[in-house]
């Protein structure tokens, strides 16, 4: 039995090290948004303010993300290029592009994810303290997602705690058990050999009685 719970509590820590929160979906999914919009934001640093803080609100909700990035490029390519003809075009062309781009899927989009499915726990939790100085915009998002971490972590930290402590008690347990049926066995054999040295003893008697003289 101690061979098993030895190899359960190597296996929980090894898991424990490789994914601290036991694959919580609700923060694998934070992780994907928090990636897909910080990887469009990088990529379009010319939209305004306004759009890129709307942006960023998105990743604590369930929106879609993959139609993102066009309104990004549409305000972007709308900032300060009505006045002049040859940007007007070049808005157009872009625009046009956008939309063809959104049509067979984004790959700025499609590599955030991958991304995001690569990317360990502890390497994310890093980019959540960097990514906030190249865009403050995100810095809301990522504090709730710390926080969700940080929540998270604690009760997978108390379950584990909670489910070692219960083999512990089994081991416990068990061992009273043995303590005890070996205690027991043991004072059957000491009941045993009084029996038996009771009856030499009478034998002995008998024939010192019978014996002749």
């Amino acid at each position: 039995m101690y061979p098993q719970i030895q190899g359960q509590l190597t296996r929980d820590s090894v898991e424990f090290r490789r994914s601290p929160l036991g694959d919580n979906p609700r923060f694998k999914n934070l992780k994907e948004r928090f990636l897909i919009v910080h990887a469009m934001l990088r990529a379009h640093q010319e939209a305004p303010d306004a759009k890129k803080e709307h942006v960023a609100g998105l990743i604590l909700t369930s929106k879609d993300l993959q139609g993102v990035e066009k309104a990004l490029i549409n305000s972007e390519a709308s900032q300060g290029f009505a006045a002049v003809t040859y940007h007007r075009v070049a808005a157009a062309v872009k625009s046009a592009a956008s939309a063809a781009f959104s049509n067979t899927g984004s790959w700025l989009y499609d590599n955030a994810r991958m991304e995001a499915h690569r990317m360990s726990e502890g390497d994310f939790m890093e980019k959540l303290l960097t990514s906030p100085v190249d865009e403050p915009v995100l810095a809301v998002a990522a504090a709730k997602i710390k926080e969700h971490f940080i929540q998270k972590l604690g009760e997978h930290v108390h379950a584990l705690a909670s489910r070692w402590a219960h083999l512990v008690a089994k081991v416990e347990l068990n061992a009273f058990i043995q303590h005890q049926h070996l205690k027991a066995t043991a004072l059957d054999n000491e009941d045993r050999l009084a029996s038996r040295a009771e009856l030499l003893k009478d034998l002995r008697k008998d024939l010192a009685q019978n014996s002749p003289s």
